[in-house]
């Protein structure tokens, strides 16, 4: 499945929630929110990228994809809590998938 929001706005309820997906593309001022600053999400949102090593691959971005091409992801959670990854404080500028 591929879920392209261009120009409008998908936004977490205020409830758990899960996203599966093989591609997530946001494009053209379209936005993906969980949460704000000043109300950060205090559930728990899942966004499960779905695929294989086989996945059709979109144009420019890959297979099993979450791209952003003028358009906004913006997650805010609770502070304090540490995902199983134990990321540190970090600004998001580009991230890929990459199979070995």
């Amino acid at each position: 499945m591929l879920l392209y929001l261009s120009g409008g706005t998908l936004l977490f309820d205020k409830a758990d929630i899960e996203l599966h997906a093989e591609n997530i593309l946001i494009v053209d001022g379209g936005a993906l929110q969980v949460g704000t600053e000043e109300e950060p999400f205090q559930h728990q949102a899942t966004i499960m990228m779905h695929g294989h090593l086989r996945s059709q691959e979109l144009p420019l971005f890959g297979a099993k994809t979450l791209a952003v091409r003028n358009g906004t992801l913006d997650l805010h959670g609770e502070s304090g809590y540490q995902s199983m990854d134990k990321f540190e404080p970090f600004q998001l500028t580009q991230y890929y998938l990459e199979y070995n």
